[in-house]
């Protein structure tokens, strides 16, 4: 067992010195090892054998309303304040049929903002 660890070692030492001499990199198998461990552990997607965690339950959103507007219904939503409600309306725009609440994005898609011509309409 001993002569095979010096042939190992010495099989290691050659491999290691050939590819430093093609890469021109010091120590360079022990990165190409470095890259395969990270290689292999993400083609795992990190995954391990986990031991059961106890998990709380996950408060259940309420689903979001289905959006389905007519264009002229989708202009109400410009996000521009609304005097009967005394409030700023939500900010909608529409892409390809399928409605998107940006209300979150108000400073982008709502009034003065620079994608202002968005909001409430198809895009």
């Amino acid at each position: 067992t001993i002569f095979v660890q010096v042939i190992m070692t010495e099989v290691i030492a050659n491999i290691s010195a050939w590819l430093d001499n093609i890469t021109g990199t010091e120590g360079s198998l022990g990165y190409i090892v470095i890259a395969l461990f990270v290689i292999v552990v993400l083609s795992q997607g990190g995954q391990t054998k986990n031991i059961e965690e106890k998990k709380e339950p996950e408060e259940e959103e309420e689903p979001e309303p289905p959006r389905n507007f007519t264009l002229e219904q989708l202009k109400y939503f410009d996000g521009k304040y609304d005097e009967k409600k005394e409030e700023d309306k939500p900010v909608y725009l529409s892409l390809n049929g399928t409605v998107f609440d940006v209300s979150a994005g108000r400073d982008f898609y709502g009034p003065d903002g620079p994608y202002e011509c968005f909001a409430g309409r198809e895009c």
